[in-house]
Order: structure tokens, then sequence, then C-alpha cells
């Protein structure tokens, strides 16, 4: 693979050969599920199954690459919605994965931070002085990775706990769907990358 990463596709294949994410099985570019076309694709899908537990993991990767960090934030509102999407599938945990290119500046690398750990307050409010549970946002998380730390991914937003997915008929569905592997996939993803 070539080492200079362009896009998210290239950000995904890197990631893919050269860090562990997951416990499990991977799958890039999940299109269907049970033959329906699905929108969004998820980039990643991780299946990890014991007697105990199943648990799947889906990654939404974007690269962020633009000196205007206005485009940059479209792009990371745009992941966000996707990953969140995922849930609509059946997976527990979804992340949205953010590589930023070495053409971001630390200065704008820092709002870009900023940015994203003010979606960790929203997404992540404490209980008030009363009790009150504030907002919980189970099962999304962001990862972080950075061209020119290439060995390092930070978790900025841990998910909490996983998204209660057994609330909906379709999503149970879909799910039992992906864990019967009725699903298809990029399977010839990374060989494209390591020409």
């Amino acid at each position: 693979m070539s080492s200079e990463i362009r896009n998210e596709d290239d950000l995904q294949a890197h990631i893919m050969e050269n860090h562990y994410l997951e416990p499990g099985s991977s799958y890039a570019k999940v299109k269907r599920i049970a033959g329906e076309i699905i929108s969004p694709e998820i980039d990643l899908l991780y299946i990890f199954e014991t007697k105990e537990k199943q648990i799947l993991t889906g990654y939404e990767f974007k690269f962020l690459r633009y000196k205007d960090n206005a485009v940059n934030y479209r792009h990371i509102y745009e992941g966000i919605g996707q990953a969140i999407l995922y849930f609509q599938y059946g997976v527990d945990v979804c992340y949205l994965f953010l590589g930023f290119s070495n053409s971001i500046t630390s200065q704008k690398e820092k709002l870009l931070n900023n940015k994203i750990m003010y979606l960790g307050n929203i997404l992540y409010n404490p209980p008030n002085k009363w009790g009150q549970l504030g907002n919980r946002m189970n099962g999304f998380g962001v990862k972080i990775w950075l061209e020119r730390s290439p060995h390092i991914i930070n978790l900025t937003i841990k998910h909490e706990g996983s998204f209660p997915f057994h609330n909906f008929d379709e999503y149970r569905l879909n799910r039992q769907n992906l864990l019967s592997r009725k699903f298809a996939y990029d399977s010839k993803f990374l060989e494209r990358y390591k020409r």
C-alpha cells in the first residue's frame, strides 16, 4: 500500500493493515444486509462472538485534510450522522474514526479537537445535582489518528455501554442477519491497497 493517505478509503486500509481495533472478524464496506442495499454502508464491521455474548461494532471513517476547518467540520458532522445510523443495522457500538492529515496545522487541529470534545460533552452530560440523568448516546464513540503520529490511535470519546437495539424489531432482524453473515461486503478491499 502506498504510504500516502488521500481519502477515507486509504485511511481505512492503513488502519486495517497496521492497527488492532477490535476482537472478532472484520468486514469492509458492508453494502447489503439480507439482499437489501443499505445507506449508509458500514465502512468496517467487527463481529465478536462467544458463548456468553455477541458484539457488533461499526466504524465510519473520515479523513480531514482541508485547510479550511469549516469543511472539516462538515465532514465530522456527516460522519457523526452516518455512524449513528449504523444502529439501525443492529450494531451495539459505533465509532466515528477521524484521520487528521499533515496538512492540518496544529492550531486548526486544536480547534477540531475542541469541537469533538464539545460533542462529547453534549452526548454524555453527567447526572445533575438532583440525580437526573443528562443526555446519553450509549454506544457511540470517536477515535482519532494523526498522520504525523501514525502508530497511535486516540480514544477521544469512549462509548458508554451499548445501543438498546432490542427495543426495535427491525433493528433486531438486521442484527440477526449480520450475525448470520447474511450480508454483502467488499472482500477484496485490502487487496487493492496492498498492490
